[in-house]
Parts: C-alpha cells; structure tokens; sequence
C-alpha cells in the first residue's frame, strides 16, 4: 500500500470529498472571521484534491490524500480556537455589564455596552483615555474622585441632574472614538 495509512486511496478521496463538501456547504453562509477561515478550509481541501487527481501515481495520489486529511487535525484546532475566543469574548461582555449594573464611581464601557449605558442615564460623563497616556493616568484617580462626590449628590438629591460617570479605553474600543 502507498504512504503509511491502512486506508485505501479511494477511501482517503472519498472522505476528502465529504470533508470538501461539509466544509463548502457551510463557508459560504456568512462574511465573519469564521467564515472566512472555513473558506480557507475549503480551499485546502479542494487544492488537495485537484493535486491528487492531477498525480502521477497512486503513491503520490496517496501522499496528498494523507497531507490533506492530516490538514483536518489543524482545522479542528483552528475551529476551537476560534470556539474558545467567542467564549471569552461572551465572558467578556458578561463581566462588563456587570460591571455596568454595579452602579461603581466609573463604569468602563466597550462597545457591547456603550449604548445600553448611555441610553438607561439622563446625564453621562465619558472618559476616552489611552491606557499608556502619562496625562490619562494621572487624570485617572482625579476623575474617580469626581465620580465619587456626584454619586454621593445622587444619593442626596436623586439621580435625575447627575451625571453616570464611565471610561473608555480609546485603544480597545477604536470603533467608539
């Protein structure tokens, strides 16, 4: 048998294709980053496949078909990556709307919960710093100290004149400036 698989060459051909098929059928549904690298997935597996049918014998044949089957282990590592980055991301917003719904001094804002933040206070007061700015930095505590004496006035006189106080990270959050 060609190359060191037990699997004949039609059989690694046939699950190629399948793979190409599964992998088309869904790379084309959307134009985010996953769906990009599905479609680069998709590529692979079709070069794979016109360079085994392009060989000049069932060895060679056999040695792309092992190469791209093989590429299937990165492709599934990829898509977990991708996978643990969405969780983090969701971790992510979760722990800054939490934030947001903690009524702190100063609230530090993204872009999942800019507007919601803005939209729930009658008055906000936003903060758009570079976190290497030595000015930011030394305005930073100073800003705070403001946040805290308009939080003490909102429990005294209500919050309908005071101002939310909350921070944007101008380097994260470009999108926002």
């Amino acid at each position: 048998r060609p190359g060191t698989s037990s699997r004949s060459v039609a059989q690694m051909e046939a699950e190629l294709r399948r793979m190409h098929a599964g992998l088309a059928g869904v790379s084309g549904r959307g134009d985010s980053d996953l769906f990009r690298k599905l479609q680069a997935m998709t590529a692979q597996a079709k070069d794979a496949l016109e360079q085994a049918a392009a060989a000049g014998s069932d060895q060679e044949k056999a040695r792309i078909l092992e190469e791209g089957l093989a590429a299937k282990g990165l492709w599934l590592s990829t898509l977990q990556e991708h996978l643990t980055g969405i969780k983090t991301e969701e971790e992510n917003e979760q722990r800054e709307k939490s934030l947001a719904m903690a009524g702190g001094p100063v609230v530090t804002l993204s872009r999942n919960n800019f507007t919601d933040f803005v939209a729930s206070h009658e008055r906000v007061m936003v903060e758009f710093y570079a976190p290497w700015c030595p000015h930011c930095r030394s305005f930073a505590p100073k800003y705070e100290a403001c946040a805290r004496q308009f939080a003490e006035r909102r429990n005294t006189d209500g919050a309908g004149l005071v101002p939310a106080f909350a921070a944007v990270d101008g380097d994260a959050e470009a999108q926002l400036k």
